[in-house]
C-alpha cells in the first residue's frame, strides 16, 4: 500500500481490510489459508435493522438477523462483512461476542450500495473495487461464500440488490456461489 492511502483506522474492534497494515494483512492471508482459499463474505447482513421496522416483514427479518449471527458463529471459514461505514459500530456489537475459531473482518461500503470506500480516500468505484479483489487475491481468496441483503427479483425477471451486484464483481476473479438461506429477501436467484 502506497502512502497516501494510509488511513485511519476504523471505529470498533473488528478490522477493516481497506486499512490494514501488512503484518495484518499477513494474519488475515493465513486466516485464507487455513480455509484453502475460502472466505464466507456478508453484505449489509443487518440493514434496515436500525430503521423503523416493517410491521408486515418484522419476523422474517428477525429470523434472517438470527440466521447470520449463527452463521458467523458456526462458520469454520473466516467472515468478511460488507458494511456502510454509519453502521460499523452497531454490526460490530452484533457479532464481537463472537468467540469462534475463524476471524471476521470488515469492508467498508458506501451508502446502500456495496462498492467498498476508504475512508478519507477519494478513488473511483472502479478503484475501489480493484483495490479489494486485488487484496483478496494477494490474500490467496480463491472461492467466496456470498449471502446478504438486499437480493431481490425484479418485475421484469431479472435479480438486483447489493448482493447481486457484489457477486457480479467477485465473480470477476474467485470461484463465488450465492448461499441462499444468507440472502434476504429471496433466498437464490
Amino acid at each position: 500500500m502506497s502512502a497516501e492511502w494510509r488511513i485511519e483506522k476504523p471505529i470498533g474492534t473488528i478490522p477493516n481490510i481497506l486499512l490494514m497494515e501488512k503484518n495484518e494483512l499477513n494474519l488475515f492471508a493465513g486466516d485464507i489459508s487455513r480455509a484453502y482459499g475460502n472466505v464466507r463474505i456478508l453484505i449489509h447482513p443487518f440493514y434496515r435493522e436500525n430503521m423503523e421496522p416493517d410491521p408486515y416483514d418484522q419476523a422474517r427479518q428477525y429470523s434472517h438477523s438470527n440466521l447470520v449471527r449463527d452463521s458467523l458463529i458456526n462458520c469454520d471459514l473466516p467472515s468478511l462483512i460488507f458494511e456502510d461505514p454509519d453502521s460499523v459500530d452497531s454490526t460490530n456489537l452484533r457479532v464481537q461476542f463472537s468467540s469462534r475459531k475463524n476471524c471476521t473482518y470488515f469492508v467498508t461500503t458506501k451508502h446502500d450500495n456495496p462498492t467498498p470506500t476508504i475512508p478519507g480516500l477519494h478513488i473511483t468505484d472502479e478503484q475501489a473495487w480493484e483495490y479489494l479483489l486485488n487484496q483478496l487475491h494477494l490474500a490467496g481468496v480463491k472461492k467466496c461464500e456470498l449471502g446478504g441483503r438486499e437480493l431481490y427479483h425484479l418485475s421484469n425477471g431479472r435479480a438486483g440488490g447489493c448482493v447481486l451486484v457484489a457477486y457480479e464483481r467477485l465473480c470477476e476473479k474467485f470461484n463465488t456461489r450465492l448461499i441462499g438461506n444468507l440472502c434476504y429477501p429471496d433466498n437464490i436467484i
